[in-house]
């Protein structure tokens, strides 16, 4: 069975970030592990399609910290924006990324226990075709 598109755009997502090299992988999912990172989709939308049935989509993308320093957790939100901003757009079969912006800004989410949470979100626009 092969991979939905916007599965492969999170994916490719994943390991662009993972290159980064963080104090840790990411993880899917909407809660990261303590010391962890995570990433889920929060919404998204059909933005244009073609008579040609191209596709344009815009996915927002929540990326979150999880850390017992408050500075590792916040840093590391940081770099992935940044250097997101700036990174060669992957692509694969039938889709390309078009754009990878800051949707919010990291921010101070709370304290549980030891570990500082911080989130964020990417607007990650992509397009589709057949």
């Amino acid at each position: 069975m092969s991979m939905s598109t916007q599965r492969a755009v999170l994916e490719a997502i994943r390991g662009m970030i993972d290159a980064q090299g963080s104090f840790a992988p990411v993880m899917m999912g909407t809660l990261p592990a303590e010391d962890g990172l995570s990433m889920a989709a929060s919404a998204g939308r059909e933005v244009e399609t073609t008579l040609a049935q191209e596709r344009t989509l815009r996915l927002d993308v929540v990326v979150s910290a999880r850390h017992r320093e408050q500075a590792a957790a916040l840093d590391a939100l940081c770099r992935i924006h940044e250097g997101l901003a700036i990174a060669a757009l992957p692509n694969g079969a039938g889709w390309q990324v078009t754009g990878i912006r800051t949707g919010s800004a990291p921010a101070l989410v709370g304290l549980e226990g030891s570990q500082w949470l911080y989130g964020s979100a990417l607007e990650v626009t992509y397009a589709e075709w057949q």
